[in-house]
């Protein structure tokens, strides 16, 4: 389980939260990832300070710049952005 911040200007939770079937946006999924899917929920936390010291969580930040190029020249994933 993971719990990622996301920026407050972001304006597509509809198409965040809820479940997301792999073989809808993996472009050529294996028959174990088609079967799979993830479930991103809303989190009442509203700091990484309170993730935290809600206890057993580890804050890990990634920067997205090192996402960008992953996510562009996949030819794995669908884009969100086209749904």
């Amino acid at each position: 389980m993971a719990i990622i911040e996301v920026d407050l200007k972001f304006e597509r939770f509809d198409a965040l939260l809820g479940m997301h079937s792999w073989s809808e946006f993996l472009l050529a999924p294996t028959e174990e990832e088609a079967g799979n899917s993830s479930k991103v929920f809303y989190c009442t936390y509203h700091s990484a300070e309170a993730v935290r010291n809600a206890g057993g969580w580890v804050v890990v930040l990634i920067e997205v710049a090192l996402l960008i190029p992953f996510i562009a020249s996949s030819s794995v994933i669908d884009r969100m952005e086209s749904r």
